[in-house]
This record gives C-alpha cells, structure tokens and sequence, in this order.
C-alpha cells in the first residue's frame, strides 16, 4: 500500500509539463537547486486572488504577489511591500510612497497608478467576494508618480490591517487588459519573490524564485504545493519523503511523525475557528432553488440556541485532536474578544444540554414522542484537520438531546461547490473561518452579500459595528466589542467551537516558522 502510494505521488510530482514557455516570460532560474514541497487540501481555480476568500489560494498568490504593506508573522505590526513608507496624514487620510524602480515579473513598471487601478478595482467590483471589505476607501488620489493617497470614509482604526488582507495583491493592468480576466486567472503575473510556472487545477502549482526581487532572492529555487486531498494520504507521503510540508497533521499521528528522525512538528496558533454555521432565513444563497419547498427548523432562534447549548466544545476540541475552546470567531489572542467568551470555562458554562431539550420543546418538538427537529447537517471531510471526526462527534450530541440529524461529509472540493460557495447549505454546516476584528463585523451587517450561506440583518447590532470600525479610542472600542459579541452569540447563526492549534509537519531540515494567522505563505523558508 506504501509502496502504490507513493509511485502515484512520484508520477505527480514528476510527470507535469511546465508552463514557462506558455507564459511566455523569462524562467527565473536554470535547474533548481533547492526545492521543497508543500501538501494542498484542494484545487485551485483561478489566481486572480481578489477573486475569492478561500485561504487555501491565498497561500499561493502572497508568493507572488507583493501588496503595499503586509502584517508581520506575529501579527506584532507591519512590514513594507511595495509602499516603502506610508503615514495618516489625517484621521480620512493616508499617504503611501511607492517603492522606485519595482516591477512585475513581465517587466511592467509599478507606480501610484497602478496602485490606484488596483485599489479601485477591488473597491468597485461587487461580483468580488473581498468587495465588502474595501468599503472602508471612498477614494484614491494619486498625487505624484510614486505618491498615492487612501481617503476612507472616516476615521479607521484598522485601515492597516484591511490594507493588507484579502485582496490587497497587487496586479499588473497593462497584463490583465492585454490577456483578460479570465486568461489572467491561469496564467497570472505578479511582483513578489516567485513566479509560477506551472498551474495545473487540482494537481499541483509550481513557484520558481524570481532574480529581480526587489527584497532580494529568496534562498529555497522552487517551492510546489501539491493537492493531496486526503489528511492520511499526505501523512503517507510526507513519511515516504515526497513532501517537505504538511500544514495540517491529525493529533493522533503526532508521535509516529514526531518520533521519525528528518521530520519535526511544531504547534502554533492557526487563527481558525471550526464554526457551525446554522441558516437563519430562506432569501440568502441558493437554498430555496436547490431544496424548493423546505423550511430550515434553525430558522426559529430557540433551534439554534439549543445547538449551541447542545454541543460540549471541550470534548470537541479532544476529538479535534489540538484546539482551545472558545464561543467567538475570532481568536481570544485578540484583545477584542472578552474573557467570558473563551477557554474551558466559557465552553463548559455553555454545555447545558438539559436546557438544549428545554429548548427544542419551547421551539414546538416533541422528541419522546417522535416528533423530533430535523437538522440536515453538511461538513467537509478534511480541510484543516479531523473535520469529519468532529462532524460525527457533533452529531451524537446533537442527537442525545433530540435532534434528528442527517450529516453529510463532502470531499472539500464537492463541499466548497455545492455547498458553501452557492449558499446551498439548508439547517447546519461545519466551516473552518479565519476571523479578525476589523473584518468580522462586516460580515454580520445588512450590506453583507446575500449570495452568501449566511446573512444577518439586526439595526442594532449594526449600529454597534459600525461604531467599533470608525472608534479609534481604543478602551472605549473595547466596551462596544463586548456589546458585539453579546449580540453574535444571541443570534447563533455562527455557533463557534473552538480554535485549531496548526501541528505543523515537516522536513528536518527545513526552517520556517509558522504564521500567527495560519498562512502557508514560506517566503522566509530555508532549507539547512
């Protein structure tokens, strides 16, 4: 079985054609002389990255895309990109100076209009899943050729952070307009340390280590994420020594990987949150197409408090194999999530499953006589660690307090097409979520796409996110970030469960430290 295993990943790995010469750009090196190899959960479809929201591209297109400035591993503050300095010149505006002489991997030059071009693009085009986020921008000025001006639409105490998150890649428009959007998706061009070279949906995509980096050349030639769908399967080939990488290892296998003398594992946040995610109304998404004529139960709000006192995060995050409980999207590292809504005692206080019963009585059920609420539930098999296992344990309990759940475990791929993506989801779904505070309270507002799987639309709380995001006294931001989240967990519309600590797997020798926010972006990588 071994053996097969890994002749299958070799033809993988070795038997792709490259796409240099379809690129029609310079290659950016002769024969690698360092390569490592990265696990991937799932196919890729496009690299135009203002595109989606899916970490998982991500991943690959901040290897080579820069954006104006990025967060630092830690999360501790920023870092230059493509903006060399940048200032608040007023409490509406900011001011970036463009890094002279940077260039896209093609050759086209990068100044304040292109900065401009790309700021507007993602700022305007609603058909963008990061569109949303760029709301804060109510205009973009360039000054000079190497000066360009952000004005948002107040004082922003997060303008940072939103500039340098989903969609801040910048793109190259004299490129995009020359081969179209779509033919961009496949054969994209960027500015940051590596070029791909070969991309190849649902196999492999391949990075080379571009020469004229204004940063300097990174120290590994080639990097290839390979998809590898199945958590055992990249187990298996990171042991059989065909990948370098393995972002994700299930908790169990943690002393047979461990104890293998040229691998090690590291343990560090992932800034993900393993979240049920329970239909609160029939307008959103494409539900009411799919599945004509059926009524959610989650719909009454008693259902879905009944989920959330159901559900025993500490025993979930056990079965999750490393996590620390927790009832916030958001990780309790950040101090906008108040104490009562993190760790074991916040998991334990809302295990109340007698309540849960109480619950779906109220709601109009009568369990002991069969007349139980059905919950069909949906979870992808393996995205960042043990999700079918969690979404089996969830199950049971929500079934011992009386519910009548149909679960189904969906490969991610299948899962992220005709479930999540489309809204398509009916009472309950398993999602893993990166949340921060200055996006997630964008996605609980009434403005928040309704193609989604969730919508909310609560005036009041409304109100409250949008004092937090313009608030910039931050003891005063603070006492609104609790009223916040009193509201998230009143609605329970995201029932969140619990942080997953990353384990990460990987080569002996390679050295890389891991992302306070779950990114496996190694442009820092080296191997000894």
């Amino acid at each position: 079985m071994a053996r097969g295993i890994r002749w299958v990943l070799t033809l993988l790995l070795v038997g792709a054609t490259a796409l240099t010469g379809i690129l029609d750009l310079p290659r950016a090196s002769s024969q690698p002389r360092s390569q490592i190899v990265i696990a991937h959960p799932g196919p890729i479809y496009t690299m135009d990255s203002p595109v989606t929201w899916f970490i998982s591209t991500h991943w690959l297109t901040r290897l080579m895309y820069d954006c104006l400035i990025w967060r630092k591993p830690d999360l501790s503050g920023y870092v230059p990109q493509l903006a060399e300095r940048w200032e608040n010149v007023a409490p509406d505006r900011w001011r970036f100076t463009i890094r002279r002489g940077a260039t896209f991997h093609n050759g086209e030059p990068i100044n304040a209009a292109t900065i401009k071009w790309n700021l507007d693009r993602v700022r305007t085009r609603r058909e963008f899943m990061v569109h949303p986020q760029w709301q804060f921008i109510k205009d973009v000025v360039v000054t000079d050729e190497y000066t360009v001006e952000v004005i948002t639409d107040g004082p922003r105490p997060y303008t940072e952070y939103d500039i340098s998150f989903n969609g801040c890649d910048i793109l190259p428009p004299r490129y995009m307009a020359q081969v179209g959007e779509s033919e961009f998706g496949k054969r994209p061009v960027g500015s940051g340390p590596y070029r791909l070279v070969e991309f190849r949906e649902g196999e492999r995509y391949v990075f080379e280590a571009w020469d004229n980096y204004w940063g300097g050349r990174p120290k590994i030639d080639r990097i290839i994420y390979q998809v590898i769908p199945d958590q055992a399967t990249q187990v298996a080939a990171l042991l059989a020594g065909q990948v370098d990488l393995v972002p994700n290892i299930p908790a169990t296998e943690r002393q047979r990987v461990g104890g293998a003398r040229n691998l090690k594992i590291i343990e560090s946040p992932s800034s993900t949150i393993h979240n049920l995610i329970a239909r609160t109304g029939l307008y959103y998404g494409e539900m009411s197409q799919v599945h004509p004529g059926y009524r959610p139960a989650t719909l009454n709000k008693d259902i879905r408090h009944a989920i959330h006192n159901a559900i025993d995060r500490r025993l979930l995050a056990k079965v999750q194999g490393a996590a620390v409980p927790q009832l916030a999207r958001v990780p309790c590292a950040f101090p906008e999530v108040p104490r009562k809504y993190c760790g074991e005692r916040a998991a334990a206080e809302a295990y109340n499953p007698e309540r849960a019963k109480r619950l779906i009585a109220r709601a109009g059920y009568d369990p002991g006589a069969g007349k139980k609420p059905v919950l069909y539930f949906d979870a992808p098999a393996f995205q960042v660690g043990n999700e079918k296992e969690v979404a089996e344990a969830v199950k049971v309990m929500l079934e011992q307090v009386g519910f009548d759940v149909r679960l189904t475990v969906l490969e991610l791929a299948a899962f992220n097409r005709e479930v999540a993506t489309r809204g398509r989801n009916r009472d309950l779904m398993l999602l893993p979520l990166r949340g921060s505070p200055s996006l997630v309270p964008l996605f609980y507002r009434c403005e928040w796409p309704r193609n989604s799987y969730y919508h909310a639309c609560d005036r009041s709380w409304q109100q409250v996110a949008n004092k937090i995001l313009n608030e910039m006294n931050t003891a005063a931001r603070l006492k609104l970030w609790e009223r916040w989240w009193d509201y998230f967990v009143d609605h329970a519309g995201t029932i969140s469960m619990y942080e997953v600590m990353g384990l990460y797997a990987m080569n002996a020798r390679l050295e890389w430290k891991p992302r306070a926010d779950g990114w496996i972006t190694p442009r820092d990588a080296e191997l000894r």
